[in-house]
């Protein structure tokens, strides 16, 4: 009677061996997936972040010139257009969405262009910008890879 006893024992702590170590691993998956959640988060707003900064500080360093920033349309596509004056020349940066990817353009002003100049800046869902002529802003919206939408209005006289 006794040899049982110890065996139903041994059973039970190799059970609950088993168990501790299945729960381990469970605890380790979703722990893991919550990381990868955050992260990818944090990663988006990263982008979103970055990508109205971009503009933004674009704008606010630009040359005080009479039109430093306008919103122009190209094969349906819109354009931000900031221009500035380095060294006597004037250029124009313009600023646009294609193909899931913020791009940017430095041109002469006045030159001809396609939409196939220029450099990716950022992945993006989605660009948009709106001009506010009256109170002289300039109202930039992204939306990142997760869908979430930001944004950020850009006062064009803010510095001088």
């Amino acid at each position: 009677m006794k040899r049982k006893s110890h065996s139903i024992d041994f059973i039970f702590v190799i059970l609950l061996f088993f168990i501790f170590v299945v729960m381990s691993v469970v605890l380790v998956v979703i722990g893991s997936n919550v990381y990868n959640t955050i992260s990818d988060r944090q990663n988006a707003n990263s982008v979103a972040r970055a990508a109205l900064s971009y503009v933004s500080n674009k704008i606010q360093t630009s040359n005080d010139i009479e039109d430093k920033v306008s919103v122009i349309e190209n094969n349906g596509t819109q354009i931000l257009v900031i221009n500035y004056i380095d060294a006597g020349v004037e250029y124009s940066t313009l600023i646009f969405y294609k193909e899931g990817y913020i791009r940017e353009a430095n041109i002469l002003k006045g030159s001809e262009y396609t939409l196939d100049f220029g450099t990716n800046l950022i992945k993006a869902e989605e660009f948009k910008f709106d001009m506010d002529n009256e109170n002289r802003c300039v109202i930039i919206s992204v939306t990142d890879e997760a869908g979430k939408v930001s944004s950020i209005t850009v006062n064009i006289d803010s510095i001088k």
